[in-house]
């Protein structure tokens, strides 16, 4: 029986890449309304020469457009974007699709492997869009976060390795610039947890630190929420987001204690022990009642004059933090011949670059010059 093409599979490769159908039917030299048919499933049978010019565009095998994988996993809390206001459409549709992706090869991954989880997201059930909880009740969510994971009163070092030991599995992706991560929870078959953040590669240690740590206030704070009061209010839930992260990052009182001078320059010295960035920390200084709102004013007055709002001394001083999680459990079920490369391929019909990207272990896959399927298993010889 004619394999017939699978027309989603087209419209999501193609918002993958951040195409528009007019751009891939010029590439094409096909018609929009032509493109439009393909990825409607309307034309079910493309020429061959369509087929390997799709393939040679999107980026993706033939197969790709003839088979899915539907992940076994649940979406159970409405997705969070970090966004700046400039994000497009194009730029939420391409990082929903790297959410996408990226569930597909945790469920295929659960699937084979016992997953760690906690279930976290069942802290703040009274903060409802009609009963909002205050900004001292955040403080304390925060705090009750720390104690739960044995920090003390201490700067974070590594927050990344902190997170994912507590079942929150982080991935870092080449993200649209305009949007920083996202941040959703599934349930899997048993239904267990699983927090996940995707976060840009782009950012800055510093701007990776306060964004894993505003991910992780919606998830303690806005698990309990339905989409629809999400985006109703959006704004107010990003408020309460930085007021977790700042409160998890620099803890209350002996943040306020560790300051001596409430200036610019006394937050460049903090920098470096709190491990957060200037804006944050002059925020933190206002929150803590160290500035007030005049001369928390006139602190990003002084930011901008020193032309700091987007770079500031310091910010290359560390290298951004890294996942372990999936790679390491990824390797843990290659060792034990619970998955093979080839597996893997067959699944998802993806070039073994992309599939690295997803998974790591770059070391399991040997990829042909002529990017063709092939894929050799890895071996003590061949690694």
């Amino acid at each position: 029986m004619e394999k017939k093409i699978i027309g989603e599979q087209i419209k999501e490769a193609r918002q993958e890449l951040g195409i528009s159908q007019a751009e891939l039917a010029r590439s094409l030299n096909l018609s929009r309304a032509a493109v439009s048919a393909l990825e409607g499933g309307k034309t079910l049978s493309p020429t061959i020469e369509t087929m390997a010019n799709l393939s040679s565009i999107l980026k993706k095998p033939v197969d790709f457009f003839y088979s899915e994988y539907t992940a076994n996993l649940k979406v159970c809390t409405p997705i969070t974007f970090r966004s700046f206001a400039s994000a497009r459409k194009r730029d939420n549709e391409q990082v929903s699709l790297v959410l996408k992706r990226f569930s597909m090869f945790l469920s295929f991954l659960i699937q084979k492997v016992r997953i760690a989880t906690e279930d976290i997201q069942t802290r703040a059930k009274e903060n409802t869009p009609e009963t909002l909880i205050s900004d001292e009740k955040i403080e304390s969510y925060a705090k009750q976060m720390r104690d739960e994971f044995g920090l003390g009163d201490y700067p974070i070092i590594n927050l990344i390795a902190l997170m994912e030991n507590h079942g929150i599995i982080c991935f870092g992706y080449d993200l649209p610039e305009t949007i920083d991560s996202v941040n959703v929870t599934f349930k899997d078959e048993n239904d267990l947890k699983h927090p996940v953040i995707i976060y840009n590669n782009r950012l800055t240690y510093f701007r990776q630190r306060f964004t894993l740590a505003h991910e992780l206030g919606h998830i303690i704070l806005h698990s309990n929420w339905s989409k629809e009061s999400y985006e109703q209010f959006h704004a107010k839930a990003e408020q309460q987001a930085h007021r977790f992260a700042n409160a998890f990052m620099m803890p209350f009182s002996v943040f306020r204690d560790s300051v001596g001078y409430s200036n610019v320059k006394e937050a460049v010295r903090l920098k470096g022990y709190w491990r957060m960035s200037v804006a944050a920390i002059g925020r933190r200084m206002f929150e803590v009642g160290k500035l007030d709102r005049d001369h928390y004013k006139y602190f990003y007055i002084d930011l901008s004059k020193k032309g700091w709002r987007k770079e500031e001394p310091g910010d290359n001083a560390f290298p951004p933090e890294k996942p372990y999680y999936v790679t390491t459990a990824y390797d843990f079920a290659f060792e034990k011949n619970l998955i093979t490369p080839m597996d893997i391929v067959r699944t998802f019909n993806l070039y073994p670059e992309e599939i690295i990207k997803y998974i790591g272990n770059d070391d399991r896959f040997v990829v042909v010059p002529n990017r063709s399927m092939q894929i050799k298993e890895a071996t003590d010889d061949n690694i």
